[in-house]
C-alpha cells in the first residue's frame, strides 16, 4: 500500500507532525491551567496552623475565589467544614507555571475566629 494514499495523496513532513502534537500539547495544558488544583503544603506552614492544612494552585486571571474556596472546603473532614487563610505565594512552591498562585487553608470548625469561607 502507498503510504501517500492514506491522506489523499499528500505528503505530511515531519516538522508540520511535530507542529501540529506542540499545538496539541499546548492546547490541553492550556485547558488544564483554568481549573484550580490541590497541591502541597510547605511543612513550616502546616507546623504552625490552627488546623489540618489544604493548599489550592491557581491562576489568578482563570479562577475565581469562589472556586478556590469551593476547592479547598471540599479537602477538609466534615467537622471542619470553614476555612482560615494562612498564606499566599506565587514563588518557590509546587504549583504548575501555568497556575504559579498558591494559597492555604486551615480547616476549622464553623465559628472559629478568623474564618474566612463559607
Amino acid at each position: 500500500m502507498n503510504p501517500n494514499r492514506l491522506n489523499g495523496g499528500r505528503q505530511e513532513s515531519e516538522p508540520m507532525k511535530h507542529l501540529s502534537a506542540l499545538l496539541l500539547v499546548t492546547v490541553l495544558v492550556a485547558g488544564c491551567a483554568r481549573s484550580p488544583s490541590i497541591t502541597q503544603t510547605d511543612e513550616w506552614v502546616r507546623a504552625r496552623a490552627p488546623g489540618p492544612t489544604v493548599s489550592v494552585c491557581y491562576s489568578a486571571t482563570e479562577s475565581t475565589r469562589e472556586q478556590v474556596m469551593a476547592l479547598a472546603l471540599g479537602e477538609c473532614a466534615e467537622d471542619r467544614r470553614a476555612l482560615t487563610l494562612i498564606g499566599e505565594d506565587s514563588a518557590l512552591n509546587d504549583c504548575p507555571i501555568l497556575k504559579r498562585r498558591r494559597v492555604t487553608f486551615a480547616c476549622v470548625t464553623p465559628g472559629t475566629r478568623g474564618q474566612v469561607f463559607p
